[in-house]
């Protein structure tokens, strides 16, 4: 009938398009091959990710619609559009293949993009220079790994509902989860190393003044004030372009690795003068400052992550009272120095008696003394 006559011209008009559109995305996925290295990292987005959806989508509408025009009473019909069924679900898994083939092409991108590690004498330690400007693109790259890490989810979910049951052990997308998870992780790390590195010129300053000698006190010392210049640039280029998860793990690696670079510092000098543990002071409160309220630059605070923002800031004043306290032990008497010891550090350990006292500038005899006296010999 012309009605059938109809409904049959409908279903291959269907077919040819959605044909069409299939050798089209092959087209495209296909010429990646070509052109991926030359890439930029910055500009890969979720397109072809949005074409598939909806590639998925119009295939199944297809199939929808040929079982809604088809004569229930022709078996040539029916096998004819089991057979299409069939077609779809292979195509299914071709395009899924396709697609992580260009995936896997585009996490590849992404890793040559990041900076290389700096030369060191540990290859475990692996540590990052950044030219100014560069934690921009490295932010970028991090956002791009995010999407598609957050995205491949929902596709395989979709996939996995609309093939077939004997292809549904094909449809993996672990390796390429997982590739991208790492690459936004080791972005982090590199901006981390790499502020690190930025203020790695104040700390060598900062050792080389004798601080046994020191007599003045500053408000802000110059070197502290750059050191937090550099912070502060360093971290309002990076957080516009980063995910906030991201933005505050970013946040929490660098303070505790500043704070433990601080200490560090500290426990090196030989002996501390009383100005010297003021100024010392001042420092502290000034860089605990600065990273309480560095997950929140240029942000509204109302928006903030209270759970997150919570264990940070909880994190940084825990790490800070450490310093705090060995200063202000440093600077107590030295025949005050044991009931003060036992008071403040229950736990305390011979080693770090023996940091307080060297930077007091007890002798040898006397430290020995001290350390027999508590029992911590």
């Amino acid at each position: 009938s012309s009605e059938d006559l109809r409904g049959s011209k409908r279903t291959q008009s269907a077919d040819s398009s959605n044909n069409g559109r299939f050798k089209k995305f092959q087209r495209r996925t296909s010429n990646s091959n070509s052109t991926i290295s030359t890439t930029s990292a910055t500009s890969i987005s979720g397109n072809n990710i949005s074409v598939l959806c909806k590639f998925l989508q119009s295939l199944d509408d297809c199939v929808e619609e040929k079982t809604h025009n088809r004569d229930s009473t022709s078996l040539s019909t029916y096998d004819q559009e089991e057979k299409y069924r069939d077609f779809v679900r292979k195509k299914f898994l071709s395009l899924h293949k396709t697609f992580l083939q260009n995936l896997r092409q585009y996490a590849a991108v992404l890793r040559r993009k990041l900076p290389l590690p700096s030369a060191t004498k540990s290859p475990q330690n692996h540590s990052y220079s950044l030219e100014f400007g560069e934690e921009m693109m490295v932010s970028k790259i991090i956002k791009t790994a995010h999407h598609f890490f957050v995205t491949l989810d929902p596709l395989s979910a979709l996939l996995q509902v609309k093939i077939d049951r004997r292809y549904l052990s094909e449809i993996d997308i672990n390796n390429e989860h997982q590739e991208f998870h790492d690459i936004a992780h080791l972005g982090v790390e590199i901006l981390v190393s790499g502020l690190q590195g930025r203020t790695d010129s104040v700390f060598t300053y900062m050792s080389e003044i004798n601080w046994s000698a020191k007599i003045d006190v500053n408000e802000e010392s110059t070197h502290v004030k750059f050191m937090c210049n550099t912070i502060e640039l360093f971290s309002e280029n990076v957080q516009p372009r980063l995910p906030t998860l991201y933005f505050q793990i970013f946040c929490d690696k660098f303070a505790s690795k500043f704070l433990g670079k601080y200490y560090g510092f500290l426990i090196n000098n030989k002996k501390l003068s009383f100005s010297a543990i003021e100024q010392l002071l001042t420092d502290l409160f000034t860089f605990k400052a600065l990273l309480l309220k560095m997950p929140s630059m240029k942000k509204d605070s109302n928006n903030q992550d209270s759970t997150f923002y919570s264990k940070y800031m909880g994190n940084v004043k825990q790490n800070c009272a450490r310093i705090e306290m060995l200063l202000r032990l440093v600077r107590t008497p030295s025949v005050l120095l044991m009931d003060a010891y036992r008071t403040n550090c229950p736990n305390g350990t011979a080693l770090g008696l023996r940091r307080v006292m060297t930077l007091k500038g007890m002798k040898e005899n006397q430290q020995l003394r001290m350390l027999k006296v508590l029992g911590l010999e």
